[in-house]
Formats: structure tokens, sequence, C-alpha cells
């Protein structure tokens, strides 16, 4: 990306020109000069083409302060070093010789300069710019950046100096085009859409069994992880972390150690970092967005309006950000000022890391441990919170402390499953029971509702009686399970009631079973037939079945015809399951329903009049994704009944049919660990289905059963 500078003297209107590039107030303005030390960083489009626009602090020839050398200093390393093409500020009613001064430096980089005539707000003032070409700059653009005049021709003339200096500008627009189509952003609070409340199956004593010890517990526990979806926002998101704290407590220094330069202008005077400044990188496959505040003093003590707007874009980094990274003076400890920005931090329910600074040069004798524990009995209200000792300018220290961060930021887009959630909740309540109502507490069912803090609805029986001391006792479970340290988490008690959510997802309900049919009903032994030039309801057994295909059109036909029809009934019941995710693992009824439906749509199909096959094919495609062993143990039973009847599918399918409840029953009673493979199906709502279907397959079989009867029945091998 091609990178722009912005230099001048203090007060030439440097950062509002900054500012009519970046399309927003993201540098302060202020008339009182040198308002902006650090290097603020703004994205720009020209003509498609993205540009890096860096605004500068002020250049000053002669300073007796140590602090405007440095500013100064940052300023020409920027314009020598990082940037492509430089734009020098001049005020058109006020020529200084410092401008002549700081043009010979920087002419000397090389690098192409336009030199922009600023505060030209009218025609009068068009006089005063003459002077200025003697200067000798040959690109020369005339403006008014306050009013916005002149500024899209000194966009033109940026593309016109850059073309003219070698630069490949439909490369670079290129460039531009790939990298926005691959960088969509995620709002920092995404909400899980719909919470599954009021459906009458209740979660408390179905699943658990009383007599869990703790053993089994423990292992769970360890388990946990597959419940985590994990999706850290199913596309990469950037992690945006901001640096917080009193003046001067090390937030700059611990900037620039992170990203390997001076970024941020460091010095003993506190509130040096006027701007709030970010600078975005790679960190170990993660992108970080880091933000340098400026210190956030008492109100008392913000004595300009130049303080103020610094102290407000602090807080507004702290409203933009992840996570946030409180830096202590360890000599200090945690003072009230500390407290004041922790609780910034905790109003906005952001991730916190508390970084304890200049930890080599802590008084002789101090112990971590002891440092931490005085820390937390300080602040009780954020024992949750990851503490650090750190040295800011130690790049090992700077960077663990940034791992912190990013595992904090990470933990904060997790997403659970409700079955997870649930037993978690319920398990907590029996180890410590409390009455509400005069009833004993009772948790239905858990569901989380949003991320970016984690937050969860909690359905229960009395939700208003709750004391704050249970609530934070649960608060502190769900933390030990699900490693919530750092971050907030938002539990909110509700009474089970429906309301809009359920109506939605009721809605997704009967959409998921309305698509589940509608792929059943794609009449595949039809289409197939009739590519190869039969119509299979009217020849073989009339039947629009996978067997028929193969009966009349040959092997390849109807092994392409099985394929179809069991993938449809598979498709049928995984369709809905990611749809409906959120409630498939407490409700797993709705998936049955589904693979029914599937089923329904063969036998029925709207694309045949509502006639079709058998639905054995589909059925086994279906009961494969609700019960894989059983599914496939039952096949052996198909097979038997197939070639003992010299295969005669109808024999086959009815065994297979009659073995299904049976092989089903055994597994969950004898060999429960691998009934419960993939969805785990309840029991109670599979075992009756199965019966029905099996019961239905061999109905729809009595015309075979009176064929073979009579001897007439046709095996699969003849045509």
């Amino acid at each position: 990306m091609i990178n722009i500078a912005i230099l001048g003297r203090p007060n030439v209107g440097k950062s509002t020109l900054f500012n009519r590039f970046a399309g927003r107030r993201k540098s302060i303005v202020d008339p009182m000069a040198g308002v902006t030390r650090d290097i603020s960083i703004a994205k720009t489009y020209i003509d498609d083409i993205a540009f890096n626009v860096f605004d500068t602090g002020g250049l000053l020839d002669v300073s007796d302060d140590t602090l405007n050398e440095k500013v100064r200093e940052k300023a020409l390393k920027t314009a020598l070093e990082d940037s492509d093409i430089l734009l020098f500020l001049v005020d058109a009613h006020q020529s200084h010789p410092d401008d002549r001064h700081f043009i010979n430096i920087i002419r000397k980089s090389g690098k192409p300069i336009i030199l922009v005539i600023n505060k030209v707000d009218a025609d009068s003032h068009n006089n005063l710019v003459s002077e200025f070409y003697s200067l000798g700059i040959k690109d020369v653009s005339i403006i008014s950046a306050e009013h916005n005049n002149g500024i899209d021709d000194l966009r033109e003339k940026i593309l016109e100096v850059l073309e003219r200096n070698g630069f490949d500008l439909e490369a670079e627009r290129e460039i531009s085009k790939n990298n926005d189509s691959n960088n969509d952003e995620y709002n920092n609070t995404i909400e899980i859409e719909n919470i599954d409340e009021d459906f009458e199956e209740e979660y408390y004593d179905d699943d658990l069994d009383e007599e869990d010890d703790e053993e089994n517990y423990n292992n769970k526990k360890e388990k946990s992880k597959q419940y985590r979806l994990d999706e850290y926002i199913a596309q990469k998101k950037t992690i945006n972390i901001a640096i917080v704290g009193k003046p001067n407590a090390g937030k700059s220094t611990l900037l620039n150690t992170l990203i390997g330069k001076d970024r941020s202008i460091v010095s003993n005077i506190a509130g040096t970092t006027r701007d709030a400044i970010d600078e975005t990188f790679n960190f170990k496959d993660d992108d970080i967005c880091l933000v340098d505040t400026a210190g956030i003093r008492k109100k008392k003590n913000v004595n300009t309006d130049v303080e103020y707007y610094s102290v407000n874009r602090a807080i507004k980094a702290i409203e933009a950000s992840d996570v946030c990274i409180l830096m202590l003076d360890v000599f200090e400890g945690l003072t009230d000022q500390d407290k004041t920005i922790a609780n910034l931090i905790i109003e906005r329910r952001k991730g916190i890391v508390i970084a304890a600074n200049k930890w080599d040069i802590r008084e002789k004798g101090t112990t971590w441990n002891d440092y931490e524990a005085y820390m937390k009995d300080a602040f009780p209200v954020l024992n949750y919170a990851f503490y650090a000792r750190v040295c800011a300018n130690r790049k090992n220290d700077a960077e663990k402390l940034l791992s912190l961060a990013v595992r904090v930021a990470k933990t904060r887009m997790q997403r659970f499953e409700t079955h997870a959630l649930t037993e978690t909740m319920v398990r907590a309540t029996r180890e410590y029971s409390i009455s509400a109502g005069g009833n004993p507490f009772k948790i239905f069912y858990v569901v989380q509702t949003g991320v970016n803090p984690p937050a969860f609805a909690v359905f229960c029986n009395h939700p208003h009686k709750l004391n704050s001391h249970y609530k934070r006792y649960l608060e502190n479970r769900f933390r030990e399970m699900f490693d919530f340290r750092g971050t907030p988490i938002i539990l909110n008690f509700r009474k089970r009631g429906k309301n809009l959510e359920v109506k939605n997802m009721i809605v997704k309900i009967i959409v998921s079973i309305l698509v589940s049919y509608i792929i059943g009903a794609i009449p595949f032994s039809f289409i197939i037939g009739k590519i190869n030039g039969h119509d299979v309801r009217k020849e073989g057994s009339c039947n629009p079945g996978a067997s028929n295909v193969l009966r009349v059109c040959g092997k390849k036909a109807g092994i392409a015809a099985y394929i179809c029809d069991i993938g449809k009934g598979m498709i049928a019941v995984l369709v809905p399951s990611f749809i409906l995710s959120s409630i498939i693992s407490t409700h797993s009824y709705i998936l049955v329903a589904c693979a029914v439906a599937s089923i329904l749509g063969h036998v029925f199909s709207i694309f045949l009049g509502f006639k079709g096959g058998k639905g054995v094919a589909t059925s086994a495609g279906s009961m494969f994704m609700l019960a894989p062993v059983s599914l496939i143990l039952t096949m052996v039973f198909f097979f038997i009944g197939l070639f003992a009847s010299r295969k005669t599918v109808a024999i086959g399918s009815t065994c297979g049919a009659i073995a299904f409840p049976i092989v089903l029953s055994f597994l969950y009673f004898k060999a429960n660990f691998l009934y419960r493979i993939f969805f785990n199906i309840n029991y109670i709502v599979l075992l009756p289905i199965a019966i029905l279907l099996a019961i239905f397959i061999m109905i729809k079989h009595i015309p075979n059963y009176k064929r073979m009867l009579k001897g007439e029945e046709n095996s699969f091998s003849k045509k």
C-alpha cells in the first residue's frame, strides 16, 4: 500500500487535512500549536486505490523542549523511511524560514513532494501564495482543508505525481480491490438469533443421572472442549486491544516494544500521548489492532480542551476494543484513578488484563504472590481478571502480555452448545441447592444468546427470587467449567415462557420439516429411469424406487438410484441439524421429525402426484444419520434376508425393517457409547418411530408378498 506523509510546521492544518482524508475526526484539531505529537494513521481511497495517510507532529527548528525535539525527529523519520510521497503543508497567511529549512531536509530523501498551500479560504487570498513558489517545489496544490476546498484537486495531483515517478497505479488498484474483498469486518457484539425457551421437554430430569459420581463429572469436565464450537466467529476477525491507564504508566513503551519501532513518543512527562494511536499487525497468526491511548486523568486535572478530547478518545478506544490492557505503576499500586479506569472497562463489559509495569525495579522483598493478593483484595470485583508482571520495554514480557490479551479475546468469542451449558448449571444447583419462592430452585435449560461478551439466558422457575450471592456462585461455576477468565459474562435469569424468539424458532422448525419433505420428495429413481429411456412407474414392479430402476434399467442406473435415495435421506437430516444447531442437543426429536418427513416425501412425492417408492433406501439414509451403528448392523440382516431369498429385495427390506428397532434397543442397553454417536437421539423418541417405520415398510410391501405367494415376484437381478 502506498504511504502518504503530511508534514509541516505546527498549526498549519495538517490534522485538519488528515481528517479530510480519513473521512472522520481521527486526529485532534485545536488552535493551540503542537497538539499532534504521535503519528496517526488512516486508510483512504483515491480513485479506488488504497493509501495509508500519516499525520505527523509539527516541525520546529529551534526548541528548548526535549519533547518537541522527539516530535520533530519522529516526523522526519516517518517522512524519510516509511513514506512514498510527501505533502508539505504551509500556511498561506504565515510564511516562515522553517518552511525552507525543512523542505531542504526532506528533499534529500529523493521522494516526490507536493507543496500544499493551506488556508486559502477565499479568492482574495490567492495573492498570498506567490511567495511560496520560491521554495522550489515543482508540484503545488492550493487548498482550504477547513472548508474542503481544493481537496479533490489535491487527490488528482497525488495520482499525477505518483504516476510520473514510476508507480504502477493500475497494479495498486487491483491489489486494493483484492484486499477489500478478503477483509470483511464483523461487529464487536454478535448475537445468536434465537433462544429455545418454551419447549415441553424439561432438561432438568432428562439427561442427568442423580447418581453420577465425581469421577464421571470430572471426565465430562476434561472433555468439555468437545462442546466448544470455537468458531472465532467462523472467519478470522481482527482483535482490538486498547492499552489504557494513568498518564506515564508505560502504555506507549509497551506499544513500541510490541511493534518493534517508535510508533508512540515516550517521555517521562506525563500526558505525552494525546491521540489514540493504533497499529495493526500480525501476532502468531492473529490480526491485532493495538491502540495506545492518552492517559486518563481525574476530571479536576483535565485543564484544556485538548486534554478533554484526548481523554474522550481514550474512552472511545475502550468502547471499540475487545480487550483492555490496564497498565499500573508497580510503585503506586492500585490507585483510585486506576479503579476508575477499571470501572470504565467493567461498565462496557470488555475483557481485561492488568499489567503491573516496572516490576524489574520494584521494592526489594516484594513477591508476586503478595502483590497479586494485594491487588485482588483492593479491587475484588476484578478477581476474574488476568494479572501479569511486566517490564514494558522487554520484548519477551510484552509478548507474553499480548498473548494473555489474545487468549481473553478468543475466550470472549466462543460459543457453547446448550447441552454443555445446561449440564454445568444443573450440576452446580445440585451441589449447592437453595429454595426460591418456597420451592427448590430449578434450572430448565441454558442457552447462549451472545458473544463478545459471552451472554447466556438461564431459564428457571423463580428468577426474581435469586439473591446476588447465589448468582455469583453460579457465575463462578461457569467460569471454572468454561475458562471465562479475563472477561465479564452475562447471566440473564428468566422465567420460562413464550415470546418472540420462541415463535421464530417454531417457524424455523416448521420450515426445516418442510425442507426435509421436499428433499425426500425429489424422485431420483423416476428421473434416472427417464434418462435411461424407461418410465419405472409403468415397467417392472411399477414402483418408482431404486430396486425397480435396478430391475428395469440395469446395475449402473440402479446403483445410482440407490445412492441418490440414500443420500437425500442423509441430507434431509443434515440440513436441519445446521439450521437448528442451538436446540437439537436437548430437543433431538426435531431431527427425528425431519427424518420422518423425508421418508414421507419419498413415499408421497409432491412431484409424482403424491405417489412414490416404498421408502427403504431413503429410510436407510435418514436413520444412518440418527443412529449410524444401529443402521450398519441392521444392514447385515438386510443382506441375510436378500441372499437367503435369492435376491428378493422385499424379503431383505422386511428383515432389515424388523431388525432395526431390535438392534437399536440392544445398543442402547448394552453398548450405550455406540448408540450415542452423532446426535445422541433420545431413545424414547426414536424407538417408537423405528417400530412404526418397520410396520409402514411391511405394509408398503404387501403387494410384493402377494406376488411371492403366487410365485410372480422377481428378484432385482431379473429385468
